[in-house]
């Protein structure tokens, strides 16, 4: 638990007395969703996908993803993953700073789905804003996705 209590320590420093999105509504937008502010070419770290992503596919067979809820694709890529849970009837929208920046669809949902998103994102301080980011908008459930190698290689995608 000690690394969770560190990270929760961090978080609350970063952001006291306030939600995030409150925050972000009244300050610039953070560097790390800002994507003509980001030292590297993040963008480029987008996989299409021909098929459900296999995270996603696993949450779906496990009955976390359900039609009658709500899912956003945070950090979406292409979209591809939004299409194909839209396709299996579960109501999905997706938001990526630089493929599909359209910030209306970052509203609360029950589920918000953030695969491989953090990887890309090198500083540690961003990285915990955006992890606080999703859990603001998650009313039911957190899909995380990492790789735990994928952090000192974040700059050659």
């Amino acid at each position: 638990t000690a690394p969770f209590a560190a990270l929760a320590r961090q978080v609350e420093k970063a952001f006291p007395n306030s939600s995030l999105l409150h925050a972000m509504a009244t300050q610039p937008l953070p560097e790390w969703l800002d994507c003509t502010r980001w030292k590297t070419p993040r963008w480029k770290c987008a996989i299409a996908h021909c098929t459900l992503s296999m995270p996603l596919r696993l949450a779906l067979e496990r009955g976390l993803l359900l039609p009658q809820h709500t899912t956003l694709d945070f950090g979406c890529g292409r979209g591809d993953n939004v299409k194909h849970l839209r396709d299996r009837n579960v109501p999905c929208v997706g938001f990526d700073p630089y493929w599909h920046n359209n910030t209306s669809e970052l509203q609360g949902s029950d589920t918000v789905s953030s695969i491989y998103v953090l990887n890309t994102i090198e500083d540690s301080t961003e990285r915990i804003q955006a992890l606080h980011f999703v859990w603001e908008l998650a009313r039911r459930s957190l899909l995380l996705g990492a790789g735990y190698k994928a952090f000192s290689q974040i700059s050659r995608c």
